[in-house]
């Protein structure tokens, strides 16, 4: 299996609004089998534990540095291997496997480079290996890829479930299949924000839909619209709200042209049913690729401890 993504960066709890998703499809309970594609030093596989408590729970990656620290730290908590075709078809079939910030280059080389260094059939390979050990109903959740699941074989196999809490897929460069690019980065003060290259053909969807559910058998792709949404509860106060956008974030002089713009809303309260808590309820924007006005994609609720 050759390797695509070289950093091996994971946070805790990361990609929240796909596995909130997974949950309000799989549920927790017993006799789900979960892997991990790309698992690093583990912290996904910590995370994958504390929401799936009662899951078989793999985990596999490519880099035997990343997967000893993983095995010394969570190898109590699931199974760590090294990822192989093989090995991960053993262990299977699974009903939810995630791949997050795995099948992408980051940062990316000079465009000329990818097809020798991550074409777009090693990722097909990659995904299509996935799809494969899948059970019929089981969840692929892909985020932060080089290129779109939309464009694969694989895809005409899968439902797309709709969440209402996503509005990017990820934030590195997003290539067509035959190496052009759709969306390129504009580095910023934070995080990389996308510019539109070339999306013909492609729908503001294609960069958010990140979470794929395998069909038992053929017929006409549906999609299945996810809402976590919590309400806000009796007995609120506010106490303070803002708005950010990721324009914010670039430095005087920057091009602008073609920079998708993605707006946070906030607003943060405290509920008498939940004292010394704050609780915080975001509305997320994002800028069409038509260049027409914003438009809300996302919305969703955290919770925090004061």
């Amino acid at each position: 299996m050759r390797r695509a993504q070289t950093n091996a960066a994971t946070l805790l709890f990361r990609e929240m609004d796909v596995l909130a998703a997974a949950i309000h499809l799989l549920g927790d309970g017993e006799g789900l089998n979960i892997l991990s594609f790309g698992c690093s030093i583990g912290d996904e596989l910590a995370t994958l534990r504390s929401l799936f408590p009662r899951a078989r729970l793999q985990g596999c990656d490519i880099n035997r540095e990343a997967l000893a620290i993983a095995t010394a730290s969570v190898g109590h908590l699931a199974e760590v291997f090294e990822s192989d075709e093989a090995a991960i078809r053993a262990r299977g079939p699974y009903d939810l496997i995630c791949a997050f910030s795995v099948l992408c280059v980051n940062p990316m080389p000079k465009p000329e480079e990818m097809p020798r260094i991550f074409p777009f059939s090693q990722f097909e390979d990659m995904v299509g290996l996935l799809a494969g050990v899948l059970k019929p109903g089981g969840l692929l959740a892909l985020k932060n890829t080089s290129y779109l699941f939309s464009q694969t074989e694989a895809f005409a196999d899968f439902d797309i479930c709709r969440i209402g809490s996503t509005y990017q897929n990820g934030y590195v460069a997003v290539l067509h299949k035959d190496q052009r690019i759709a969306l390129s980065i504009q580095n910023t003060l934070t995080l990389p924000m996308h510019r539109i290259v070339d999306v013909e053909g492609l729908s503001d969807w294609d960069f958010i839909d990140s979470l794929f559910r395998k069909r038992g058998g053929p017929g006409g792709q549906e999609i299945i619209p996810i809402s976590v949404i919590q309400d806000r509860p009796p007995g609120s106060r506010e106490i303070g709200r803002w708005t950010r956008s990721n324009l914010d974030m670039l430095r005087p002089g920057v091009d602008r042209t073609g920079l998708l713009e993605i707006r946070q809303e906030f607003v943060s309260f405290t509920s008498s049913g939940h004292p010394g808590r704050v609780l915080l309820e975001q509305t997320s924007l994002r800028q069409p690729l038509d260049g027409g006005p914003l438009r809300q994609v996302a919305f969703h609720r955290v919770l925090s401890d004061q």
